[in-house]
């Protein structure tokens, strides 16, 4: 029985310590940098690069459009002014983060 405790009592810290550097992982992985641009004439958009979520790309044919994301419940679409604005830092975060490998797409 004793045997059978130690047992229990072993798994589940090592099933503990995994849930939490697999935590600190996932922490350590999401980017906290600020993006700021200007997004209309009047309009400057600033967002933490974790508020954005369901990046998707646009295309009208094989043609790339832009990006279209949610970023704090708002739909914003970003076209290549827009990811212009950005550094190459900044906008592989961006894409790192929403799923998006910019191999699919060419920004000139």
């Amino acid at each position: 029985m004793l045997e059978t405790i130690i047992a229990l009592s072993q798994s589940k810290s090592e099933y503990a310590f995994e849930i939490a550097e697999s935590l600190y992982q996932r922490l350590e992985s999401i980017s906290s940098t600020t993006i700021s641009l200007q997004y209309e004439v009047n309009n400057f958009l600033t967002f933490k690069v974790y508020e954005a979520s369901e990046g998707i790309i646009l295309r009208q044919g094989l043609e790339f459009m832009g990006v279209q994301c949610l970023i704090r419940g708002i739909t914003y679409r970003l076209t290549h002014e827009h990811l212009d604005q950005l550094s190459n830092r900044e906008l592989r975060e961006l894409l790192n983060h929403l799923g998006i490998q910019d191999s699919h797409f060419q920004l000139n």
